[in-house]
């Protein structure tokens, strides 16, 4: 007869076991490598919808110091004719107004596609009464738009994820 084997005494792993650990450790890897490609994708979008922010408070520092500075008798309207922008998406090559540099420092620093499309900028501006007593002032709104391609799944060539910031702000006078 052969001897009956017992493995009571079997040291080591086996081959199968060896295997299944390995697989086990390669799938971590490659979540913590997912995990990780994703907080980069997030970080960017984030950086641009810092840049959108700062661009757009840069834009009214602006405007209130045309109107501080305007001369005198022009009325904040005329100061503020300028930065009037209605939305548009490339940056008009015949006006050098600070609405114009205003988008093209958009478009550098957010970023813009190759068919100049990636970013788009709208300035508004609207006189209204405000407050008890009632006072008119000058409401501005700016829009920045664009192609947030870091905060979407959608790795295609042609992966659209719009993104919007709009701010309002009062310009004192």
């Amino acid at each position: 007869m052969y001897p009956i084997h017992t493995f009571s005494h079997q040291r080591g792993s086996t081959l199968i076991e060896t295997m299944v650990a390995v697989l086990l450790v390669a799938i971590g890897i490659v979540g913590m490598a997912a995990l990780q490609a994703k907080t980069l994708r997030n970080a960017y979008s984030s950086q641009q919808r810092q840049q959108a922010v700062l661009n757009i408070h840069s834009l009214f520092e602006s405007m209130q110091a045309a109107v501080d500075n305007r001369p005198v008798g022009q009325s904040i309207q005329n100061a503020l004719a300028p930065f009037n922008l209605a939305r548009t998406c490339a940056v008009p090559q015949a006006a050098n107004t600070p609405a114009t540099q205003w988008l093209a420092s958009l478009k550098q620093t957010i970023g813009a596609n190759a068919d100049n499309d990636g970013v788009c900028g709208t300035i508004t501006c609207q006189t209204v009464q405000r407050g008890n007593p009632a006072r008119t002032v000058t409401e501005c709104t700016a829009t920045v738009e664009w192609n947030d391609e870091g905060g979407s799944n959608d790795r295609s060539a042609n992966a659209r994820n719009p993104r919007q910031t709009s701010l309002q702000s009062t310009i004192a006078f």
